[in-house]
């Protein structure tokens, strides 16, 4: 043979990709002419196909790719079967024979898995020119891969995990681990393979999720990828926690441009931080202190040291952290001890830390465990004697002739309904706010008139012990639940309202009725 001859027959071999049985059977091939060859390159390759095609006797008008696919798929008809359904499912159309060809020569060979095939399939830009809804790309998952429909519920959860974030492989890894797509590999003679997950996205499923429900719980809208991606990795690196990303989304402009009523602003917070929606004495609650200017930071930090945030964190695998701004807002009732305890001031902040912690527990039951002593009565040495409010309510809560009581006492009370009670005298705000830090909230003594100073109008000797009894002046009990630099918040029985007293003068009147204050420990 020639190495003109030769030449042809590369050429030729090269396009068809023919078998090699079929070689030997080259040498009954006629030798091209001088001409034919100096026509060049393409002109050789038709002839000897022609002639090639003759010798076998192949219709000259079927292709060289009808033919290796007639092969592939004839030798290997399961794979031919597998590889044909991922065109018809995914593609929604038949394969094309050199693609068809590659694909099961590929596998049947070992080149490539069945979970690498599918990935193909899935990221080819003819798949993504469909622009297919979430609901018909679940259905085309289960279709291509389990050769099934879905159910509505698989549906469901299907179009759930891919509204969170992930990318397409996040998804087709679960459908390849599963039992129904490793039988069907097992019965088509297919590697199954794996995917391996690239994407920070994919590595951190919970991360992503937490991220993606911000956008539309806070913002109202789908993520963005962008965004997406960076706040993932900014928590991946360990840069921010769960109570960064949340004053990131609430303090941004676009939250502030929705300018969002107060009903709507407050359940915005409770659905985003709480994954609930709140209740209409809630919405309240957190709409009067928007109205009276409270900030966002200061109403977020009441939220994120709540436990139902510290849980919502632990079901995404979050780190909580704590808001990094000063001050403080945590979510206590607002309660009024009127008109049915006109003197009950101490009983009501105690109702009101208790209620904070979910304790089961009426007013009225604070009330009849309370220690109670007389009021100032005179003697027959002509002094007066009466309770003394260190150890004991001074008359009855229920009657406005009475006084009332000091911290011990309260404490003791409150440690008959939920045990870790802790008090002390001579505290100082520092600590107050100290506890605020912990979403702890602290039963502070404080006055009905704290611009008017703390003066003692009363005097009596402890009917007892016979020790002298001052009494202050407008002496009241608050719980003190939110700080900022300029101000400190508490909810007021008195009232039954929020209020916000300038720092410098909440401090003062603390001070001089002896820094008292009563809270759950640690």
């Amino acid at each position: 043979m020639n190495k003109k001859l030769l030449c042809a027959m590369l050429i030729s071999a090269m396009s068809v990709n023919f078998a090699a049985p079929l070689i030997s059977r080259a040498d009954d091939i006629p030798e091209p002419t001088e001409t034919q060859i100096a026509e060049g390159t393409q002109a050789a390759e038709e002839i000897y196909v022609e002639e090639f095609s003759a010798a076998i006797d192949i219709p000259t008008d079927i292709t060289d790719e009808i033919t290796v696919s007639q092969r592939a798929s004839e030798s290997y008809p399961a794979i031919a079967d597998f590889v044909t359904r991922l065109y018809r499912t995914c593609l929604n159309r038949d394969p094309d024979s050199t693609g068809l060809d590659n694909w099961v020569s590929s596998i049947a060979n070992g080149q490539y898995t069945a979970a690498y095939a599918v990935q193909g399939f899935f990221s080819s830009e003819e798949f993504k020119k469909k622009k297919l809804s979430d609901k018909d790309f679940v259905a085309t998952l289960y279709r291509t891969m389990l050769d099934r429909e879905p159910g509505q519920s698989e549906t469901d959860s299907w179009v759930k995990v891919r509204n969170t974030g992930v990318t397409d492989d996040y998804m087709l890894k679960g459908f390849v681990e599963s039992e129904e797509f490793s039988r069907i590999c097992s019965s088509s003679g297919v590697t199954r393979g794996s995917i391996q997950l690239t994407d920070v996205k994919d590595k951190n499923p919970s991360v992503t999720a937490f991220c993606s429900r911000m956008y539309t719980t806070c913002l109202g809208r789908g993520y963005d990828p962008k965004g997406l991606n960076d706040w993932v990795n900014q928590i991946v690196s360990g840069n921010c926690t769960a109570s960064d990303v949340v004053l990131g989304f609430f303090n941004s402009e676009e939250f502030k441009k929705r300018n969002l009523s107060d009903a709507d602003y407050v359940t915005a917070f409770y659905k985003t931080l709480l994954n609930r929606a709140p209740g209409q004495s809630e919405i309240e609650h957190w709409a009067k202190l928007r109205r009276a200017g409270v900030s966002n930071t200061h109403i977020i930090s009441g939220f994120v040291g709540s436990d139902e945030f510290t849980n919502l964190c632990a079901n995404y695998g979050m780190t909580r952290g704590t808001v990094k701004a000063p001050g403080v807002m945590l979510s206590v009732m607002e309660y009024s001890q009127h008109p049915d305890y006109p003197t009950g001031c101490e009983s009501a902040a105690l109702y009101i830390l208790l209620k904070y912690y979910n304790v089961n527990v009426t007013m009225e039951e604070i009330v009849n465990a309370l220690p109670k002593g007389p009021t100032p009565y005179y003697s027959s040495d002509g002094k007066l004697y009466g309770a003394n409010p260190e150890t004991e309510f001074v008359g009855n809560p229920r009657s406005s002739y009475s006084y009332g009581v000091f911290n011990v006492p309260i404490a003791n009370t409150a440690e008959k309904f939920k045990k870790g009670a802790s008090t002390k005298k001579g505290a100082s705000l520092s600590e107050v706010t100290s506890l605020l830090d912990w979403h702890i909230p602290v039963i502070v003594w404080y006055s009905t008139k704290p611009y008017d100073g703390i003066y003692y109008s009363d005097s009596w000797y402890d009917y007892r012990t016979g020790e002298l009894v001052r009494w202050p002046a407008g002496e009241h009990a608050v719980v003190v639940c939110g700080y900022s630099d300029s101000g400190i918040t508490y909810s007021d029985p008195n009232t039954g309202s929020t209020r916000t007293i300038p720092r410098a003068t909440f401090e003062k009147v603390f001070n001089q009725l002896g820094g008292r204050i009563v809270y759950y420990g640690y």
